[in-house]
């Protein structure tokens, strides 16, 4: 091709900083900014350590850093979107006043039963997966789509509709990580199930499925966005059964059983 038609990424530091406009962007899409954008260096032409020509484009960091801002915020509004409470109240009961007062779908099974518990469960994992579907449609891959999930996550576990409580974030980190890496996110949910029907404890499968999250995300994947990004929803699960933790050392914790029959 032409150096007129070079893409962005292609035209070393020099080039751009004469003024050179490439007439293909295709790095200029992946940021998302549109095609009038012009790349200008700040500077002069600095080097890596391998000695190559480094490029900066002016604006790309900031516009990137408001497109991720906002689109985590939209994904934290979507997550906090609380419907174990919602079902609960249109069938009459209070969620939090009963069994654990928790918003998930374990404690829905405790007022209403298995099959409005695994409704819920659905409606909070596919409000991962569709934050993290449209991070990877804004983003295409990388951390900023991964953030989209996380922040899907920290809306269920802090939901702004519920005065910042909520719930322990699994079935909808389960659902974002679905989207990001489906196979190792399957051999965790196979793992939390089977601890499920082993123990009966919930706590304790939620926190061994987010232990081994980040493992299968390893070995399926390697090291790269999809596993830290793992990481921070395994950390983040477990962080939020801190007072089960405390529980299960002690000898303390419950296994799963309803409370109320409807």
């Amino acid at each position: 091709m032409g150096s007129g038609s070079r893409g962005l990424a292609e035209i070393p530091w020099g080039q751009a900083s004469r003024g050179q406009t490439p007439t293909s962007r295709p790095e200029l899409r992946r940021w998302g900014l549109t095609p009038e954008f012009e790349a200008r260096p700040l500077g002069p032409d600095p080097m890596n350590l391998r000695g190559q020509p480094l490029r900066r484009y002016d604006g790309v960091p900031e516009m990137l850093a408001i497109k991720i801002l906002i689109a985590c915020l939209v994904c934290f509004l979507i997550g906090g979107i609380p419907f174990g409470p919602i079902i609960a109240r249109v069938k009459k009961v209070d969620l939090r006043k009963t069994g654990s007062g928790n918003i998930g779908a374990t404690n829905v099974y405790r007022a209403l039963g298995m099959k409005y518990a695994v409704l819920v469960f659905a409606l909070d994992a596919l409000k991962g997966s569709l934050c993290g579907y449209a991070g990877l449609l804004l983003f295409r891959a990388g951390m900023p789509a991964g953030l989209c999930g996380v922040a899907a996550l920290l809306g269920h576990v802090f939901s702004p509709w519920l005065k910042f409580r909520g719930g322990k974030g699994v079935a909808t980190g389960f659902g974002a990580m679905m989207v990001f890496a489906p196979i190792p996110s399957a051999i965790s949910f196979a793992l939390w199930a089977a601890i499920i029907g082993w123990k009966k404890v919930v706590s304790l499968a939620s926190m061994a499925g987010a232990i081994s999250l980040p493992a299968a995300v390893f070995v399926f994947n390697g090291i790269g966005w999809r596993f830290y990004t793992s990481l921070i929803i395994a950390g983040l699960v477990i962080w939020s059964h801190r007072e089960n933790i405390v529980r299960l050392l002690r000898g303390e914790e419950q296994k799963i059983a309803r409370t109320e029959k409807r």
